[in-house]
């Protein structure tokens, strides 16, 4: 489940407002792509943290933390998945962490 629909209208707007509408929109899909590589409820939360950061940036420095973000992200899904992994795997009861 997305975040969502009017936090995330609210914060296209703005951006769009600044005259960034078509970056930005490219930004925010991509990054929407990448997420869908990781587990559900791990992609969302990435992802909500990734255009947290994009709306707060200012535009200059937008470009290097898309690069950032996009450069962590398959290290970030194989970690995530393997840790699905071992929690599948591991029999008998859960332990936290």
């Amino acid at each position: 489940m997305m975040p969502r629909a009017g936090t995330r209208l609210r914060r296209v707007k703005k951006l769009a407002r600044a005259g960034m509408w078509i970056a930005v929109t490219a930004e925010l899909t991509l990054l929407a792509v990448v997420s869908r590589l990781m587990p559900a409820s791990a992609g969302r939360r990435w992802l909500a943290e990734a255009e947290s950061l994009l709306a707060e940036v200012t535009a200059a420095r937008r470009g290097a933390a898309v690069r950032s973000y996009l450069l962590s992200a398959p290290r970030l899904a194989v970690m995530m998945w393997a840790r699905r992994a071992l929690r599948r795997a591991r029999p008998g009861p859960r332990r936290p962490g």
